[in-house]
């Protein structure tokens, strides 16, 4: 069983790789699959953090991984330490105030947010405080929006990304406006990436499933479970190792198996 992600290059003023963005695959095919985003993106944030971690695919690197508004909100990020992500907000994201506290949120765990294909709305100003990055479709947007963006985005200390950069003019250009990451067919296409995917045998899964259905759960049984399956133990422990669980929790080992303790 194989896990799939493109990956594509983000690049400084320097021509130096700043970071990658990763977006979901289902094969070596470099296409997105017919999927709902937010699928795409959970099955992303599965793979990374329960199967290889994040490492494998961005050399260390900063990810830069699409979320919606709803995922925001339900705090998927916090899935992914903070070190390794870049949260870009879709461009489909409505404005709401449960989407600016969760926002807000992640700000202030250490987590940097990104705006996608930006095209201005004043009541994103509302945002900006907390907005790492804007992105910019450098084809899309008009010298007029994108000077107006760049004023707004200077008063708030956010960078500028310029998206679909593709010839050597239009990185000049970009820099000339200001921009500090650059993306495109210029520097490079997406590059599909491979990597072997651990997979829980489908007896283990079945047996957890009923042991973890009974009215009354017999801890020991499922404690047996997890120590006859390797793979299915690592996911558990990648899980609860996740920074989600960071903020809540904390794992001892004892001397039979892991137990995760809510303070």
């Amino acid at each position: 069983m194989f896990f799939y992600a493109a990956r594509q290059p983000i690049f400084n003023r320097d021509r130096e790789l700043f970071a990658y963005e990763l977006l979901f695959r289902d094969s070596l095919e470099n296409v997105f699959p017919n999927i709902d985003g937010d699928q795409a993106t959970s099955k992303l944030i599965e793979a990374s953090q329960f199967n290889l971690g994040l490492e494998d695919f961005t050399d260390q690197h900063p990810a830069f991984i699409n979320f919606s508004d709803e995922l925001v909100i339900k705090k998927f990020p916090s899935l992914i330490p903070k070190e390794q992500l870049v949260v870009e907000l879709l461009e489909t994201a409505k404005p709401t105030k449960k989407l600016l506290q969760a926002v807000i949120e992640l700000k202030e765990e250490g987590y940097r947010i990104a705006l996608d294909d930006y095209e201005h709305n004043p009541v994103w100003l509302h945002f900006f405080p907390y907005i790492d990055i804007i992105k910019v479709d450098f084809r899309a947007s008009t010298p007029q929006e994108i000077t107006l963006i760049g004023t707004l985005a200077k008063k708030h200390k956010i960078e500028l990304l310029a998206e679909k950069v593709e010839t050597y003019e239009e990185f000049n250009k970009a820099l000339e406006w200001g921009f500090v990451y650059f993306q495109g067919y210029f520097f490079s296409e997406p590059e599909v990436m491979q990597s072997k995917a651990l997979a829980p045998s489908q007896l283990s899964l079945a047996e957890l499933l009923y042991e973890s259905s009974k009215s009354e759960m017999d801890l020991n049984a499922i404690i047996a479970i997890f120590q006859r399956d390797v793979t299915l133990s690592f996911k558990l422990l990648r899980y609860a190792n996740s920074a989600l669980f960071k903020r809540r929790g904390i794992l001892r080992q004892s001397s039979r198996h892991w137990l995760y303790l809510d303070k």
